[in-house]
């Protein structure tokens, strides 16, 4: 490519970059093809090509053009990452396990699902939605991870789903005394066969929500549950995105109280409801509404 070509393809690169931020993917589209169409073996715009493809879910395309950009780059680690990506959605795990080792990273040999234990990573769901929420998760490989809390009803998310996310740090959360990074997900890959019951209880001590949190691990089915009164944390956008920091508490903020909102993570109603009739019996001042399944 001469220098002449090369400059235009990286003016005309850099128009497609601003309108990719601003969230013109159509427009960003027309002019990455333009680009690799008149100069095939300018990487950058393969690249930007990907991500419109990623944004869009559009898999096939974003592997296709991934490839195209580890292949006329060396060590090209956005591209390789981003290959991992596509080739995990479409289940191509030959691709992924050669972009990862391209990479750097170790994972395990064999022709099928690549199965890592990763730890718990925070998985932002619904990244650019209405309804985001940060949630713990077990990740297995470096692109999928398992939801191991009860998400809110209204993120469309439930406990065991498998979702796919993306390699940039988007934020960090505490796990135990150490900051980890928050990755946003990009889509549901299998979700659960469990549902999410919603249970509104009025109790006369915290020891009352840690019996019944006791007894939905040790049950002969263990049910996960959350304490959504205590357990879950509105933050603003800055503290979400990146490092959580205090705020001033909110005038006429309350301490413990007896009303608690919990969730339940199980195939049936009926698993519920024995546990939630055992836990009231168990001690007096307890009660609880009709199980509600959310989702």
């Amino acid at each position: 490519m001469g220098w002449i070509s090369r400059w235009r393809a990286s003016k005309r690169n850099e128009e497609g970059r601003a309108l990719l931020a601003q969230g013109h993917l159509n427009e960003a589209e027309a002019i990455f093809k333009a680009v690799v169409e008149e100069a095939p073996d300018f990487e950058p715009a393969w690249f930007n090509l990907g991500l419109v493809y990623k944004g869009r879910r559009r898999w096939p395309e974003s592997l296709r053009c991934n490839a195209e950009a580890a292949r006329l780059r060396q060590k090209n680690e956005p591209a390789l990452w981003n290959l991992g990506i596509a080739a995990t959605a479409l289940g191509d795990w030959a691709t992924a396990r050669k972009a990862w080792h391209e990479f750097g990273i170790q994972v395990p040999a064999g022709e099928g699902p690549i199965a890592m234990k990763l730890g718990l990573v925070p998985i932002r769901v619904n990244p650019d939605g209405e309804h985001a929420e940060v949630i713990w998760s077990v990740r297995i490989d470096p692109a999928r991870a398992v939801i191991n809390n009860v998400p809110f009803p209204s993120s469309g998310h439930r406990f065991g789903d498998l979702v796919l996310h993306d390699g940039e740090p988007a934020g960090t959360r505490v796990l135990r005394g150490q900051e980890v990074p928050v990755f946003n997900e990009l889509q549901i890959l299998e979700p659960s066969s469990h549902h999410t019951f919603v249970v509104r209880l009025e109790v006369e001590s915290p020891e009352d929500v840690k019996d019944l949190v006791r007894r939905c691990a040790s049950y002969e089915v263990k049910v996960p549950c959350e304490d959504w009164t205590s357990n879950t944390r509105m933050l603003c956008k800055a503290c979400s995105e990146g490092r959580p920091h205090e705020h001033p508490a909110r005038e006429g903020s309350k301490g413990w109280t007896s009303s608690r909102t919990m969730g339940f993570s199980c195939a049936d109603a009926v698993t519920v409801d024995a546990i939630l009739v055992a836990w009231k019996n168990g001690a007096p001042g307890r009660d609880c509404s009709d199980i509600e399944k959310a989702l």
